[in-house]
């Protein structure tokens, strides 16, 4: 369970795809955390070369640069994640890590098809990312909520997306952590949207400080 400690001893055995399978396991703690330093460490451990070939240490860079709110560099990005993973796939069938990496590249495509304005495209991705990332990767998760929310008030549909945030965070346990933080925010962009600036302003304290 000690990360750091076991991917130096693959680096030491000059194993790189284990250490490389290592940090893909381990990213999805690092960004519950929102712990960009920690993704960019990983990545100052592998040769660059080594990294442009494998998915999951991509992936890793994506995140980073979603913390940095880097778009452009994260969007060139996309195409050749999505290109490995389809060649990982072939190579090794379906697993949980493939699914984690599926989940991690959808979060990315709902975000842009959300900025392009292709709100049921956004929606099909987020629907993805909720029907493969496990209940504890709240980062992803919450993320996907995110950009549910506000795509189903831009498509017109403000009250199926008020009910499917508020009914979410009713009914989620935790309320301080990074799923709820981020179903909070989707409530404030879509009643921000809609004009409701009380209920923005009401949202964001009462929520995230006294629930």
């Amino acid at each position: 369970g000690l990360v750091e400690p076991a991917v130096y001893h693959a680096l030491q055995a000059q194993d790189l795809r284990l250490a490389s399978s290592l940090l893909g396991q381990a990213i999805y703690g690092a960004l519950n955390r929102d712990d960009r330093m920690t993704l960019d460490r990983w990545l100052s451990w592998l040769p660059e070369d080594y990294v442009q070939e494998r998915p999951e240490l991509l992936l890793l860079r994506a995140m980073s640069l979603q913390f940095a709110w880097r778009l452009s560099a994260q969007q060139r990005l996309i195409a050749t994640i999505g290109a490995l993973l389809e060649r990982e796939e072939v190579e090794t069938g379906a697993s949980q890590a493939l699914l984690g990496m599926q989940a991690q590249l959808s979060v990315l495509r709902s975000q842009r098809a959300y900025f392009a304005m292709d709100f049921q495209g956004a929606i099909r991705e987020c629907e993805q990312v909720l029907a493969l990332a496990s209940r504890s990767w709240t980062y992803l998760r919450g993320s996907a909520m995110l950009y549910w929310g506000p795509s189903l008030q831009a498509s017109g549909e403000f009250e199926a997306a008020e009910r499917l945030l508020l009914d979410t965070f009713e009914q989620y346990a935790d309320k301080s952590d990074g799923f709820a933080l981020r179903i909070c925010l989707g409530l404030c962009f879509i009643y921000s949207a809609e004009g409701k600036l009380e209920l923005t302003r009401q949202t964001a304290p009462d929520k995230l400080c006294h629930s």
